[in-house]
């Protein structure tokens, strides 16, 4: 199996990428979007306006209009959000969005990467970068997210990006010697 070129696997991984770009990107528009109607509808004005509209739904659906649309766990969280602070849930969306954003970038910069790897392009100087941006991206998500894993993938893409920055030099040298 080749790793490079076309048919190859990072052909596939390009495809995979180039799918998961256009994924995020439909999310970084609906999730704002989301989070802004779950923000509204968790203070009094969207309670009420959910009491008047859902009330004959549930009763239509069910006897019990209180349990109407979720589980009890679903009810619990729903409550809990809707007893965190105003100011909390609005930090909550350009956080969202930090996040999204954070992703659009890396899934991008990866898009190019595997696009070069596709392209037999291995020991560049581009893909040096493009792999020491990611990394960096990468270990800011893991910070922004929490995420211990995602920040020790981040180590382990810094050390990538050194073993590609020595065989760029390694190839440099081979392209001139012929």
């Amino acid at each position: 199996m080749n790793y490079f070129g076309k048919r190859s696997l990072s052909s596939v991984v390009s495809g995979i990428v180039n799918v998961s770009w256009y994924l995020l990107l439909i999310a970084s528009v609906l999730a704002p979007l989301a989070a802004g109607a779950a923000i509204f509808f968790s203070t009094p004005t969207g309670e009420s306006y959910i009491a008047e509209n859902m009330k004959t739904t549930c009763e239509v659906e069910s006897s019990a209009p209180v349990s109407c649309g979720g589980t009890a766990q679903d009810i619990e969280d729903w409550n809990r959000f809707k007893s965190t602070p105003l100011g909390l849930k609005l930090f909550m969306l350009p956080y969202l969005e930090a996040v999204i954003i954070m992703m659009l970038i890396m899934t991008r910069k990866a898009r190019r990467l595997f696009d070069n790897f596709k392209n037999e392009i291995v020991f560049n100087r581009s893909n040096v970068e493009l792999l020491s941006t990611i990394s960096k991206l990468n270990l800011g998500f893991g910070v922004l997210t929490f995420s211990l894993t995602t920040m020790l993938l981040s180590v382990v893409l810094f050390l990538l990006c050194e073993i590609i920055k020595s065989g760029t030099v390694l190839q440099e040298e081979h392209d001139l010697t012929i």
